[in-house]
Formats: C-alpha cells, structure tokens, sequence
C-alpha cells in the first residue's frame, strides 16, 4: 500500500511540526498523528531508550492514551524490544504469531495484527523505535520501510535533543550502542604527552664482501679477539663465578663465525695457517684455509671450558 500524499509531503509536514514553539511531548503527539494518517496505519507509537535497557512509550495514535509513559519494554523484550536489540527494521504481516511477541493489556493492541518497525538511530545509537500497527493481515512493501526510516531519521533530532529524556540517560552504560562514543569536551590548555621515541634506523646494506686492505682487517680482528679475550678474563675474575656461584660447570660458547680475508701473500708451505688464541680457562681455535682467487676464510669454533 502506497504512504499516502507521497514522502515529499510527510517529511515537509514533519519539518513544520519540529520547527513548533511548543513543547516536545505535544509535537511528539502530533508527529505520531500525522505518520500514521500518511502511512495509512491504524496505530503509530514511539517508543524512546531510557536507563536501565528500558524502552518507554511516549506517544501514540491508536493505542489507549492511558499507556503512555506506563508501558515499558526491556531491550530485547517483544518486538519492539528486538527491533532495538537488533537495530534492524522488523516487518510482519501476523505479528502476534511471532514468538517475540510480547502482549501488554494496558495498550489495547490485541486488535491490531500486521506490525512495520524501524528503530530511531542517531550516530550510531539505538535511541528508540518507531512503530506501525494495522488491524488487517498488511505486507509492507520495502519502499514502506525505507519511507519509515527515513521518518525515524527526523525523529532523531528529537530524540536526542535532551528535550524528552535527560542527556544523562543517554550514556553508553545500556550495552546497546553499535559505534564507540565520542565525547567532545572544551580545551583549557594545550596539554602535554610524554613517551618513548623509537628511531628506526635504515638496514644496514654490506655492499663490499672481500676487504681491499686484508693487512688492516687482520689487524681489526686481532684486536677484537683481544678485547673479547679481556672480558672473558674479567668475567671469570668475578667473585661469583670464581667461587662457583655460577655452578659447578659453565660453558662459554662462541658459534662459528667465518670471515673472508684476502690475502696478497700465502703463509705456510701447505696453503693453510692454524691460529691459537687462548684466554684463561677457555680456548679458541683458529683456522685460516686457502679458498679460490687468494681468499682466505678464517673460522672461530664454538668451544666450552669447566670452571672450577
């Protein structure tokens, strides 16, 4: 069944009734009238959020005037409740047949069968829910729903101007909003943050593999075995480990690093050169072997000691 006058002209006759000096229960009332002569519904309600997942009729056309602001659904509770639990549009041709349907007395509304609602959202948030109601067995159209979210939209405004329901009863404590909430508040300075800064270094690219200066790298890793042979002096010096606090038996391993050495001149008549690097109590053996072009990889191999 069409809406009746058309879109264009219900939400115009909504923007006047908005717009009324008057007070938001009597346009509430009025909006209510006029949906449901537009809609051709015999009951048009609206139901708003309260605290506590409470939904709370506040006006009606069609139902007993004397439920207003007496019926109340929890969220989840009937079809109105679901409609709001779910915050999608419920359409039913027999609604008292669906198992959700909760019947309250005091409404009157047992003769009413078909049901169209819609809920009130507002950035997100369930606010209320906008309800149809028709005595026949009514199948309402898609273009029936879109017509009445599109009314629910302007009801909205309404719902969250704080006119009806106090602003506080709209805070996130219900568990039925579907976005985070944004709080916007007024800033009295402009504050400071403090943190850990993370510099994140380039990856270091090695582009020369051969060394151009095998004498010098040499000298380099002479010098790195003896700063490595002084702090293992310095840890077994150590009061702990000297008096076994460490344990009766600890093994210092070092994994096998090869570097490739170039090498201008051979030492050893066999192509081959053994290196002997000792620290106390612990040993490392090195070993230079001839590879192709002159190249000369020199190993470290892993090695344990007992210190006693």
């Amino acid at each position: 069944m069409p809406v009746a006058g058309g879109p264009r002209l219900l939400l115009r006759r909504l923007r006047e009734i908005m717009a009324e000096q008057t007070s938001a229960q009597m346009r509430l009332d009025k909006l209510v009238t006029t949906i449901a002569s537009n809609m051709v519904a015999e009951v048009c309600s609206i139901y708003l959020r309260r605290a506590g997942k409470v939904l709370e009729l506040f006006a009606t056309e069609g139902l007993r005037r004397e439920a207003v602001h007496n019926t109340r659904l929890r969220v989840g509770e009937g079809l109105v409740g679901v409609i709001a639990a779910t915050a999608r549009p419920l359409a039913l041709a027999d609604a008292q047949s669906h198992p959700d349907f909760a019947y309250r007395p005091e409404t009157g509304e047992e003769i009413y069968h078909s049901l169209m609602g819609v809920p009130i959202l507002r950035g997100g948030r369930v606010l209320g829910v906008l309800v149809v109601q028709n005595r026949t067995l009514r199948n309402y159209t898609e273009d029936e729903v879109e017509a009445l979210q599109t009314i629910a939209m302007v009801l909205a405004e309404l719902a969250a101007s704080g006119e009806l329901v106090e602003p506080g009863e709209l805070a996130p404590s219900d568990g039925i909003a579907l976005l985070p909430l944004r709080l916007e508040g007024t800033r009295l300075n402009a504050g400071l943050a403090l943190g850990t800064a993370v510099l994140h270094e380039p990856r270091i690219v090695i582009r020369q593999i051969v060394a151009e200066d095998p004498d010098a790298e040499l000298l380099r890793l002479r010098k790195a075995v003896s700063e490595m042979q002084s702090a293992i002096d310095d840890l077994l010096a150590a009061s702990d480990v000297a008096d076994g606090g460490a344990g009766d038996v600890c093994a210092v391993g070092v994994e096998v690093l090869a570097v490739d050495v170039d090498l201008a001149t051979g030492h050893g008549g066999d192509g081959s050169h053994a290196v002997e690097m000792r620290g106390r109590g612990v040993g490392f053996v090195g070993r230079e072997e001839r590879a192709e072009g002159g190249h000369v990889r020199f190993s470290v191999a892993r090695c344990a000691t007992e210190c006693n």
